[in-house]
């Protein structure tokens, strides 16, 4: 053999042999590294510290503050994954059979029905919107009525009065305003005042901003024929002022109509609670009497919905109609709406704990209502957790405890499940991934801006019943209800906790508070 080749052949096996032992060297390594690894992994589950994998011994002060702080972490982690859990139960009844409601339409017999139509400060193209809708329902004309009860001044009141009149003429439909004296008692104390003048065997409350569907009454009729006591629609929305704030408001309010109001009632009509959305429902008269009326609260909705479930009465979301009504259109319109939202919920857990607690319904509904009523404080999770990360990267802690690490875990993969959901109902409600992915991200930005006001009012709620916030409707959408205080505030509060972690060199607790800051910052801007 030449020369030539004997020494190629030689220089190939020597590679050859070469890269063997590499390969074999790395996979020892490779071995090495999984053992300890594993190891590892072993120790801190088994040995884990109840602080958690630090880069040092913390000082003696901080073991106490951390443990505190990983205990409320901890519960707030729980009940978010119970929550989502239940919100993922809920959506997934969205996609089953619709055909099985079990009523019979249309309806065998056709009840006077009352509309009350609550307006205070309402623009009068509002009122003049509602009465039309009212006028285009196709209900016998000789069995309903519509009555508009104002809680405005006399000046107002002509013009509401003046209205009412010309579109009861127009349309040949009854239509009457009356004006309470003494407003007391919000929107359902108005509701009860307006109730003396009604004839109706059924009650229908309508919000000013809200439009039903022609075949709204007749299918509410149809599930009073099949045994239930109050009924009422989700709905979608519809910005007055078409901007990409209030745009992504209305996709994720319909998103989430869908899934926690309808899909909610559909995985619960063996059992547990349905709230009916105060925007639009039609109650039996002798059920509301038996109840006691509507609360003169903040939290009619809730309170109604919640009084007919323990009195034995059945509650039902129709799924063959949909209500539009009017969303929030800027920023702090959405803050204002739903620091009252939160707050009612803190307002009927004060109030009905004990009762819930006490009453002869199954423990399993008793868990459902409560969980309905703690939905709120967990928005501030965002928050929560934005301050839990910083204050770990001060203290050097890598890792927190097992237990902290896997509820975190658990977390991420329930929500992923719940991106899932939200996806997938808006593809059935036709809207593109692109824009349900811009609306999430928008709304995220504000929630968690949102969240710090929602946390504290719903703590305030815990100790007194707190005034109606105002929500502006129609040509009054864009007016400015709610001041930017506590969020200017937290922007300095981010922005020079950021500036002072970098200095003493807390690099990764200053990136979470810059984080903290670009999010406000983002809040502030499209505030305006």
């Amino acid at each position: 053999m030449p020369a030539n080749i004997t020494s190629g052949l030689d220089k190939l096996v020597d590679k050859v042999g070469y890269n063997m032992t590499m390969i074999l060297y790395q996979f020892n390594h490779y071995m090495d590294v999984e053992k300890t690894s594993l190891q590892n992994i072993s120790s801190y589950i088994n040995n884990s510290s109840p602080i958690g994998v630090t880069v040092s011994h913390p000082a003696s002060y901080a073991i106490p503050l951390l443990l505190i702080m990983y205990v409320i972490y901890s519960i707030f982690l729980a009940l978010s994954a119970i929550q989502v859990i239940a919100i993922l139960h809920s959506g997934l009844y969205l996609f089953k059979d619709p055909r099985k409601s079990g009523i019979h339409y249309p309806p065998r017999t056709r009840p006077f029905v009352s509309i009350i139509i609550p307006v205070k400060n309402e623009a009068m193209d509002v009122i003049e919107k509602v009465l039309k809708n009212v006028a285009s329902l196709s209900y016998p004309r000789d069995k309903f009525e519509a009555i508009v009860v104002s809680d405005d001044d006399e000046e107002a009141f002509s013009s509401i009065e003046a209205i009412t009149m010309k579109y009861s003429k127009l349309y040949g439909v009854r239509m009457t305003a009356i004006n309470r004296k003494s407003p007391i008692g919000y929107k359902g104390g108005a509701i009860n005042y307006a109730i003396q003048f009604s004839k109706g065997e059924l009650i229908m409350v309508l919000d000013a901003d809200t439009e039903v569907p022609p075949n709204y009454l007749m299918y509410a009729v149809s599930y009073m024929e099949a045994g239930y006591d109050m009924v009422g629609a989700v709905y979608r929305g519809r910005p007055a002022i078409p901007t990409t704030t209030s745009k992504a408001i209305k996709v994720v309010y319909d998103i989430f109509n869908e899934i926690i109001i309808l899909g909610r009632f559909l995985s619960r009509q063996k059992w547990g609670f349905s709230m009916i959305m105060g925007t639009n429902f039609v109650i039996r008269r002798e059920t509301l009497m038996r109840v006691g009326g509507i609360c003169h609260c903040t939290a009619d909705d809730m309170d109604l919905s919640l009084k007919v479930k323990m009195s034995g009465g059945r509650v039902a979301v129709m799924r063959e109609v949909t209500a539009i009504s009017e969303v929030t259109s800027t920023y702090m319109a959405l803050k204002a709406q739903n620091i009252r939202w939160s707050s009612n919920d803190s307002i009927i857990l004060r109030r009905y704990f004990r009762r819930i607690i006490k009453s002869d319904m199954p423990i399993i509904d008793k868990i459902d209502i409560l969980l309905w009523l703690t939905k709120y404080p967990l928005l501030s999770l965002g928050g929560l957790s934005i301050f839990i990360s910083i204050i770990l990267s001060i203290f050097g802690v890598i890792l927190p405890p097992f237990y902290v690490l896997a509820l975190e875990g658990i977390n991420i993969i329930l929500l992923l499940g719940f991106l899932t959901l939200m996806l997938a109902i808006a593809r059935k409600m036709n809207y593109g991934i692109m824009t349900m992915i811009f609306s999430l991200t928008t709304m995220s930005i504000m929630g968690f801006s949102i969240s710090f006001a929602i946390i504290y009012h719903y703590i305030e709620a815990m100790f007194k019943d707190l005034e109606w916030i105002y929500t502006p409707k129609g040509s009054k959408a864009a007016m400015r209800v709610n001041g930017l205080l506590m969020e200017k505030a937290l922007t300095v509060i981010f922005i020079m906790t950021s500036i002072i972690l970098f200095i003493l060199g807390y690099y990764m607790a200053f990136i979470y508070s810059t984080i903290g800051a670009i999010i406000m910052i983002l809040t502030m801007r499209r505030a305006k």
